[in-house]
């Protein structure tokens, strides 16, 4: 099978921050230079800017954290993500979240785990690499979450296992990106990968995070492009990406790995899910050819108080769920939708006239939620991100909610919402 690389599929590009100069809050790269150093416990060792070739000759970099007893042959995790290994990224960037930041090290990385205790304490080798084209590692340009990535990981895994402090067995996840990269790596299956930790790993990045429902999460991206457009060359703007590429097309296509191909144990760290829910709604858009939905379920107490859950906006501010869809892209994939859980093709745009009413299925994303006596449920429609446009991770453009829009419901517009109700959970 011929190898796919993101290039033939036209992504935008934009020039890369130099490794010294990173927009803040990220703290820029120290010169490329090997070093081997014991850490203040006296049980870990660090090995900075290791190199690791890949099958091209493209050399890339790593820091190895292990512990500092030379005799000891590890078990290897692999952390594979855009964001700096030398901890370019304020481990604090997400402050608000519960964690004690106290009781972790000054080694520890943002989003990762803490070396003195994985390493020194627990006999791990932790092996943090700059992907392709970041930072200081090689290559014509960064292309993220790629099948490019998916044959550098290959060759990092095999490499690892190679190395004198191993013992073979190389695993691989940590938390988002450092989980997500793992799809394209295992789909390829390196003899040495043994097992998989994904923790809030998303399988979709257009359906899950640049375009969900088809509406473009432009300003989010742009932000994570501070975070990740790093290196000596050019990276894969996802700033622009879904502008360029709106539909999902091939180069989506090709960031959405074939699971049915992975066969190495998984750990899965999210929250207990109760079902899919969905909304079908009958839309006439009288001032646009489109419009932008979005969907929340609200929780309401005894005393008529909405109920706020916690969030990726680092606040207490969502409800207990949430859909979106833009209705050009309502489409359904009739080979995988069920009436729960509507899947989308986003192939092709199909615009409105003001005579039109047509059925738009929006998919609600899981949650787990308990209404007890006296609590209602209750049902946001709007044509703006819900709780607003303040937080980076809501913000939603360019948009195309404008002007008048009707829902119709009644007789022939069967519009309702089909939640998955779990009943006496206590006594069970």
């Amino acid at each position: 099978m011929p190898e796919t690389h993101t290039k033939d599929f036209n992504p935008p590009w934009r020039t890369s921050h130099h490794p010294t100069q990173p927009m803040p809050p990220l703290k820029p790269a120290p010169p490329l230079q090997y070093e081997k150093s014991t850490l203040r416990d006296g049980k870990t060792l660090l090995e900075k800017d290791l190199t690791i070739p890949m099958r091209d000759g493209v050399k890339i970099y790593a820091d190895v954290f292990r512990p500092a007893d030379e005799s000891i042959r590890s078990p290897s995790i692999v952390l594979f993500a855009p964001f700096g290994k030398h901890g370019a990224t304020p481990v604090d960037l997400m402050s608000n979240m519960g964690v004690d930041f106290s009781t972790m090290s000054e080694h520890t990385h943002w989003e990762l785990p803490d070396p003195l205790r994985w390493c020194g304490e627990w006999g791990y080798a932790l092996v943090i690499v700059d992907p392709r084209g970041t930072w200081w590692s090689e290559g014509d340009g960064a292309c993220f979450l790629s099948p490019e990535e998916g044959r550098d990981g290959y060759d990092v895994v095999e490499w690892t296992a190679q190395q004198s402090w191993s013992n073979g067995s190389v695993g691989w996840g940590a938390v988002s990106y450092y989980a997500m990269s793992a799809y394209q790596t295992a789909v390829l299956r390196p003899p040495h990968l043994k097992a998989l930790l994904i923790w809030e790993g998303i399988s979709d990045v257009y359906r899950e995070v640049n375009g969900q429902g088809g509406i473009p999460c432009v300003p989010l991206q742009q932000f994570w492009m501070i975070l990740t457009g790093n290196g000596l060359g050019k990276s894969e703007d996802h700033g622009a990406l879904m502008l360029e590429h709106p539909l999902f097309d091939e180069l989506w296509q090709s960031k959405v790995a074939d699971w049915t191909r992975i066969d190495i144990p998984t750990w899965s760290i999210k929250a207990p899910i109760t079902g899919h829910a969905s909304l079908k709604v009958w839309i006439q858009a009288m001032d646009f050819p489109d419009t932008d939905l979005f969907v929340a379920v609200e929780k309401i107490d005894a005393a008529g108080a909405v109920v706020d859950f916690w969030s990726s906006t680092q606040d207490a501010d969502a409800p207990a769920a949430l859909g979106w869809l833009r209705i050009s892209h309502r489409a359904l994939d009739e080979d995988k939708s069920r009436p729960e859980l509507p899947v989308h093709t986003h192939s092709a745009r199909q615009w409105l006239r003001q005579s039109d009413i047509v059925e738009a299925n929006v998919e609600l994303w899981p949650s787990a939620t308990i209404w007890d006596k006296g609590e209602t449920l209750r049902l946001v429609l709007q044509g703006r991100p819900y709780g607003g446009n303040a937080a980076a991770a809501r913000r939603r453009a360019p948009s195309h909610s404008v002007g008048k829009v009707n829902v119709w419901f009644g007789g022939r517009f069967d519009s309702h919402l089909l939640l998955p109700v779990m009943r006496d959970v206590a006594q069970k």
